[in-house]
């Protein structure tokens, strides 16, 4: 194909460049040849493509036709062209003699019509990738199937067969949420029909104490029974130091000549209908107590002389730890919390009629045991051969730690002595005394004052004693006139403290109103042959828990008379802990006084 070639005649006129420049005529006419060939120089570029399908780069062998070889600057404008003869043409100029406004106008350059493309059209270059910023394409595949009556069939046979094996699979255990919103529930129940109750407790004072002087009574809230423990008896009752609605109660059976069972329930205030925790046992559950400092750890003494570690944060119904056997060799009369860390772990004492007191520590292989002192029974042994071999101890044996003084400690016998130990002195006591004519069921250190303790007998007192000197006699005695199972000091005042009979009777005794008369002989139970056994005050709240033989647990509350504290100089009561503290302990000490000049 021949070369075409394109002749540009430029006027004799001087042109103006964009930049203002002038350009020479010179320069205007110079020829410009442009020639159009059949071979492509630019085939041989060998580009390639990355292609998905194959994954891999591959050469490009197709190319545009069209090739690019001199790009265009300038872009497409509507307006007036001039036209092909004004191109061509020396002769013509491109302004009209008579308008002097167009003459004077620069000329401009015509855009390149070979190679033009509007500037909407024009798109960005592709910038480069790498291979690892490229997503692979989703899998495909193919699927076909066969409809006939027979597939239809099995298909809706499987389909009624799912929910079916579904609930098969479900797990068989609840979800402890559950339990948790079952159990808020139950409270929220139990509430309602027991409001009369709760307004009773929290609201109820009785209007006859304005008229009966110094004598109280006690109102009768709730009771505490259990299908668990229908045929078993309350063998010990205790608060919960932190949780004030919360408390313990053990089951078991006095007559150890007789194995059974036993439980150890605790029961809410907010829920009186079922225990919140509940630790079934294989034999007779004697003892237990709460720790002051960690309340969700819980210490119980068994029948067969073992003890028992409980945490109740632990869903469990058994023991974290329990001790092996041999170590006692008779039941556990009591148990009492050692709130006292040593090297951050934690003790508790057990006491048995065998005349031994055991130190309990909990390590991580189990209870670690040490004999923190032993007892001479053998007059108890020549004396009641007879009721050994009737299989009938009693649960006297009893022992209690001081408050400040953490080295003394006071033990109760079967016998009726009583014993003042020391943890530095563990070969012997440091005084023995004759306390009572039978056995001790009870012996306590006074809340408030450190050297006035107090012991219950089955010989139908309660004694009153002193910590000076050689004790010979006791301060005060009062004749209960039937066995007395139980007595504890008040929390609110160091006068105030209740006794449990075995006729079913609370007696309530404040000795700053009265030394020889009661302010509260109640009966509580009411069936023939029933004892009350254990009973507990509460800590905060003005009430307080008595225990019978029959399993049942009775929530008392104290009218205001049985309740009264002290007060100062200007009859009013102090607020603060340690005013309070020193003013029972004036009053205890004021009262004794005149209780030693009449002695004598």
């Amino acid at each position: 194909m021949p070369p075409f070639k394109q002749i540009a005649r430029r006027t004799t006129r001087h042109q103006i460049h964009e930049s203002g420049e002038i350009i020479p005529e010179a320069m205007l006419n110079d020829e410009f040849s442009r020639m159009l060939i059949l071979s492509n120089d630019y085939d041989g570029r060998r580009l390639i493509r990355f292609n998905f399908s194959s994954h891999e780069y591959k050469p490009i062998t197709t190319f545009d036709p069209a090739t690019v070889l001199i790009e265009g600057s300038i872009d497409y404008k509507q307006g007036e062209e001039p036209s092909l003869v004004a191109v061509f043409s020396e002769d013509v100029t491109l302004y009209d003699d008579e308008t002097n406004e167009k003459a004077e106008e620069v000329p401009k350059l015509v855009r390149n019509q070979f190679n033009y493309s509007d500037k909407g059209l024009q798109t960005l270059d592709p910038r480069p990738r790498d291979r690892i910023m490229e997503t692979e394409p989703p899998a495909t595949a193919s699927f076909s199937a066969n409809s006939s009556p027979g597939t239809i069939y099995d298909a809706y046979i499987n389909q009624n067969k799912k929910p079916v094996y579904g609930i098969e699979t479900y797990p068989t255990t609840l979800n402890p949420n559950v339990n948790r919103l079952a159990s808020v529930a139950e409270r929220m129940v139990i509430q309602n029909l027991y409001d009369h109750l709760l307004q009773d407790f929290k609201y109820y004072e009785d209007p006859a104490d304005d008229v009966r002087g110094h004598i109280g009574c006690l109102l009768p809230l709730w009771k505490f029974t259990s299908e668990l423990t229908k045929y078993l008896s309350v063998t010990n009752l205790c608060w919960n130091p932190q949780y004030s609605d919360l408390f313990a109660v053990t089951f078991g059976s006095f007559t150890f000549s007789k194995e059974g069972e036993g439980a150890i329930l605790l029961y809410s205030l907010k829920n009186p209908s079922y225990p919140t925790y509940c630790f079934p046992t294989d034999c007779a559950v004697m003892s237990v107590d709460i720790h002051r400092k960690f309340p969700n750890y819980v210490c119980a003494g068994f029948c067969d002389g073992g003890v028992a570690l409980y945490n109740l944060c632990h869903n469990t119904r058994g023991p974290e730890k329990r001790s092996e056997r041999g170590v006692h060799n008779m039941h556990i009369a009591q148990m009492q919390w050692d709130h006292n860390l040593t090297d951050n772990l934690l003790s508790f004492y057990s006491i048995s009629p065998d005349g031994v007191i055991v130190k309990w520590t909990s390590v991580k292989n189990g209870l670690k045991h040490h004999v923190l002192v032993t007892l001479d029974i053998s007059d108890f042994i020549e004396t009641s051969i007879t009721e050994m071999k009737a299989g009938i101890f009693g649960s006297g044996i009893t022992f209690d730690f001081h408050a400040t003084q953490k080295h003394l400690y006071l033990v109760g016998t079967e016998m009726g002595h009583a014993h003042i130990c020391s943890r530095t002195h563990s070969a012997e006591a440091l005084q023995t005394f004759d306390a009572h004519h039978s056995s001790i069921y009870k012996i306590a250190w006074n809340r408030f004052h450190p050297k006035v303790f107090i012991t219950c007998s089955e010989d139908w007192t309660v004694k009153i004693w002193e910590n000076v000197g050689i004790i010979c006699k006791p301060l005060l005695v009062f004749e209960l006139g039937s066995q007395v199972y139980d007595v504890e000091w008040a929390p609110f005042s160091s006068t105030v403290f209740a006794a449990v009979t075995a006729n079913g009777e609370v007696i309530l005794y404040d000795i700053a109103v009265d030394k020889n008369e009661p302010l509260c002989v109640q009966v509580v139970v009411f069936l023939k042959n029933t004892r009350i056994m254990h009973l507990a005050f509460n800590q905060v709240y003005p009430i307080l828990l008595v225990g019978d033989d029959r399993g049942e647990v009775t929530c008392l509350k104290l009218s205001p008379n049985l309740r009264k504290g002290p007060k100062d100089k200007k009859l009013h009561v102090p607020t603060d802990k340690k005013d309070k503290d020193t003013l029972e302990i004036t009053r205890l000490d004021d009262i004794l006084a005149t209780v030693r000049e009449k002695s004598g």
